[in-house]
This record gives C-alpha cells, sequence and structure tokens, in this order.
C-alpha cells in the first residue's frame, strides 16, 4: 500500500479520530504549568524567612572602637551632672538627717529667687500647705493629714489647739529646718529630696519665710508707699464701720 493514496470512507476517518488518546491534565503541558506556579511561591515565601535588618543591623558593642565619635571610642562620657537617680537623694538624706539645722541661708535671696521659690512652692508645696501657706490645701480639703500653717492662725487656737502650738513654733524655725523637712520628709510629708533641687529647696524656704513676714509683718518695716496705703485703707474701713449718732432711735 506504500506509494499508493488509499480513499478511506469519511465514515471509517471519523471512527479512527474518535479512537484517539484524549490529553489528560497529567499532560507535560499542565505539569510545567504547575511547576511554575510553585516556583513562584517558594520565591515569595523563602525571603520572608530571612534575618531582617532588625537582627543584622550595624552596632558596636561596649568597648570596642569605632571611627563615628571622634575619638574612636564606643563609651560615650557621662552628660555633666549625670547621678544615678538612687544614689545622691538618699546620700544627701542620710547626710542632712545627722546634721543640725542651718540657721541661715547659705547666700543673701535675690528677688528672683523668691519668684523662683514661690513658683516651685505653687508645684510641690500648694498642694498640702495651701497658696497662703495656710495648711488647708487641695490635698488636705480631700482627707489628707493637716499640716500647721506657717503662721499662727486665730481661729486654730480652739479648733487645732495643738495645730496652733506648732504654728507659733514655726514663726522660730531657721530656713534650715524646712530644708531639712524637705530632703527627708516630716511626719505625713514624705521626702522630696528626688524632686526639688539643692537650689530650689532654699528658695522654697525663702518663700515660706515671706508667707510667715507677710502674716506679721511690723508696720515700721515696710516701705512707705505700703505704709501709706495701709494707712489709708485702715481709715476707709474705720469711717466705714464707726456708727452714726443723732438719727432716729
Amino acid at each position: 500500500m506504500s506509494g499508493k493514496l488509499v480513499n478511506l470512507p469519511a465514515r471509517r476517518i471519523l471512527r479512527l479520530r474518535c479512537a484517539m488518546p484524549r490529553r489528560t491534565a497529567a499532560q507535560p503541558q499542565d505539569f510545567s504549568l504547575t511547576l511554575t506556579a510553585l516556583l513562584l511561591a517558594m520565591l515569595l515565601v523563602f525571603p520572608s524567612c530571612k534575618r531582617d535588618d532588625m537582627a543584622d543591623q550595624p552596632k558596636v558593642r561596649p568597648m570596642r572602637e569605632t571611627q563615628f565619635f571622634a575619638d574612636e571610642t564606643t563609651v560615650r562620657p557621662l552628660v555633666p551632672g549625670t547621678i544615678a537617680r538612687d544614689q545622691l537623694p538618699i546620700r544627701a538624706a542620710r547626710t542632712a538627717a545627722t546634721q543640725p539645722e542651718a540657721q541661715d541661708f547659705p547666700s543673701p535671696l535675690t528677688y528672683q529667687d523668691l519668684k523662683r521659690g514661690q513658683q516651685r512652692y505653687h508645684i510641690f508645696c500648694a498642694v498640702c500647705h495651701g497658696p497662703t501657706g495656710d495648711g488647708n490645701g487641695m490635698i488636705v480639703q480631700r482627707g489628707f493629714t493637716r499640716p500647721p500653717a506657717f503662721y499662727p492662725i486665730e481661729e486654730h487656737r480652739t479648733s487645732f489647739p495643738d495645730l496652733y502650738e506648732r504654728e507659733h513654733a514655726l514663726l522660730t524655725k531657721s530656713p534650715g529646718h524646712f530644708v531639712k523637712a524637705i530632703v527627708n520628709g516630716y511626719g505625713a510629708m514624705y521626702s522630696y529630696a528626688d524632686r526639688v533641687p539643692p537650689d530650689d529647696r532654699w528658695r522654697i524656704a525663702g518663700y515660706i519665710r515671706a508667707l510667715q513676714f507677710s502674716r506679721n509683718a511690723p508696720l515700721n518695716r515696710l516701705p512707705e508707699a505700703d505704709r501709706t496705703q495701709i494707712e489709708l485703707l485702715s481709715s476707709t474701713s474705720g469711717a466705714t464701720t464707726q456708727p452714726t449718732t443723732g438719727g432716729a432711735p
């Protein structure tokens, strides 16, 4: 039959085509597509398993050389005045507890020192001792133990007799007494050594002196302008409170 053309009926040709094997999902073309998709998935997954820059970031080890700083060392000098948080206040408190109270300020206080002391007082002290030093701060009004006022309050003679005696005693206390109380605490008051620097402690003590002086200042120690104003206010107040005469009974 080679070399000769064979005419097959159309019905037989259709049978032969139906008998040919069909392509299935396991054919090489579909397998290559599956392999390609798997490789792409591996390319996306494997980079996420690599250690990132957080683990392999450039850094220096303690006590090693480095070119980053001019002195070529990784050990950096401390900022001037740096102390351990739990070191100086404790040492200062222990030292102050064994020393007598200073009878005077280490140096004269200026007007700016008193203004700074007033500011620090209102931040740290007024919540208990009151803005004017009367011992009736907001914390006391909410139930905390009441401290004595920094000056005698006449109403306390009967309402708070114990406080009244202590208020008289505070008038004669030295500035060192208030500084020592700030460092060590006193009674229900805890230590403010880690909150108030040494210089501000003396400024607060100076402002407390100013509060005491404002309630017990002799008239002859005031400036002339202030004396004139006080005398004017006193005369005006007296004139308005004096009873009138000659009127109807």
